[in-house]
């Protein structure tokens, strides 16, 4: 079972992870986004990261 600080401190991957989705659909929407192809895939990468964290986070922290 995970302490409520280290659980605490985990949270800043996530919303690092969660700014850069942020990042990269305003550059994208700027038009400063290079290779207009490898965006899908760059965010479907970060969405698949935020949602394996936040649940890898849940289950430690419930023992599981």
């Amino acid at each position: 079972m995970t302490t409520l600080p280290k659980t605490i401190g985990l949270l800043g991957w996530l919303v690092l992870m969660l700014a850069l989705i942020v990042v990269f659909v305003r550059r994208k929407r700027s038009g400063r986004w290079k290779r207009p192809r490898t965006f899908p895939i760059a965010i479907t990468l970060l969405v698949l990261g935020v949602f394996g964290f936040s649940a890898a986070l849940v289950l430690e922290y419930f023992g599981m």
